[in-house]
């Protein structure tokens, strides 16, 4: 068979499994890196010496495959090989200033949205001693990716639009919710805006936009507090909030943020009435107790303002937020096209 890729390896009663890539689609590129969305998988018994299983436990082993098949074609796994699409560009640059040139991917890959890293943990193991095992490690995105060429007044870039999923709280909407024991929040996404002046088919007779790349990173999550939606016989499930069981998740949650983007402004976006009060009042109190001068917050009743589909009154927020938004700036890198495979020095960073 014909593999582009291994997304790791899983052990199930018969023994270890490879996960292979074995259909790959071209969905754009992020300066001269090719992006491809993973569209075809499978799951194939690794050792020669298998484990015979009978009765239950074949019944269990194929049940396994089923679920392993099933969470494998979502289409919406992401991969590039010569650059790391778990990280930002700005993270990117920090890394790479760090590590220097040719560091494998996986050593600078973001651990928060290197989806695969547990599959991938065999083969990062064995890179340890048999450094040529690396290039079969690849870092594996889950979320979303598209890339359109745009032109404006005879100049050409790419638009791109690139969303992380977190890996590490995962689950179905009503059966996770906010945050574990270590801080980490259900359904916590990067998203992450590039226009790409150095694609190989942009243009620009502007010598400042040649070769210049641009980014502005956002998250969001599931609200960082011990909450869950009991499903019941009813049309609406009953909410449940521990205040007092949060405070050391909260905390937890909030230092990671500072740590991984510096200034963070949090927006609650429930309603401040009825249903989702509790889960407000519980973001806005442990909020009032982080004493950071990193951590603002601000609650936004989106559904009260802005419903009835008037959408214009977002506006609201974002005059709120200017603020905040002109002194986090964006990520600016040029790149010189005569020192191919070198990194530009950045000209601006995003500091929140």
């Amino acid at each position: 068979m014909t593999a582009h890729g291994i997304m790791g390896v899983i052990n199930l009663l018969r023994g270890p499994y490879l996960v292979l890539i074995t259909g790959r689609e071209v969905v754009g590129s992020i300066g001269s890196s090719t992006v491809y969305r993973v569209s075809e998988t499978r799951v194939v018994k690794a050792a020669a010496e298998s484990r015979v299983v009978s009765g239950v436990d074949a019944f269990d082993e194929a049940t396994y495959l089923r679920l392993l098949d099933n969470a494998l074609a979502v289409n919406s796994f992401y991969f590039s090989y010569d650059m790391d699409l778990t990280s930002s560009l700005e993270r990117q640059q920090q890394k790479r200033q760090g590590a220097g040139a040719n560091v494998a991917l996986y050593k600078t890959a973001n651990d928060e949205f290197f989806y695969n890293r547990y599959l991938a943990e065999p083969l990062i193991a064995a890179a340890a001693s048999s450094p040529s095992a690396s290039a079969y490690v690849l870092p594996v995105i889950h979320g979303f990716f598209e890339c359109r060429q745009v032109m404006v007044r005879g100049t050409a870039f790419n638009y791109v639009l690139v969303t992380r999923r977190g890996r590490k709280r995962q689950g179905t909407r009503y059966f996770s919710r906010g945050a574990d024991e270590e801080g980490n929040v259900s359904n916590f996404a990067e998203t992450e805006q590039i226009v790409d002046f150095a694609a190989p088919n942009a243009s620009s007779t502007d010598p400042d936009l040649a070769g210049t790349q641009m980014s502005y990173v956002q998250v969001r999550g599931s609200i960082p507090i011990v909450w869950a939606q009991v499903i019941n016989m009813r049309y609406v499930p009953t909410l449940k909030v521990d205040v007092d069981g949060s405070r050391e998740r909260f905390g937890k949650h909030i230092t990671g943020l500072i740590s991984m983007y510096n200034d963070i402004v949090a927006v609650n976006l429930v309603n401040k009435a009825k249903y989702e009060k509790p889960m407000g009042d519980a973001f806005a109190q442990l909020s009032q107790e982080i004493k950071s001068p990193h951590y603002h917050y601000t609650h936004f009743d989106f559904h009260k303002e802005c419903g009835k589909m008037r959408w214009g009154r977002i506006s609201l927020l974002m005059d709120e937020l200017a603020e905040y938004n002109h002194k986090f700036g964006y990520f600016k890198i040029k790149h010189d096209p005569r020192a191919l495979g070198q990194a530009g020095e950045p000209l601006q960073l995003q500091v929140g």
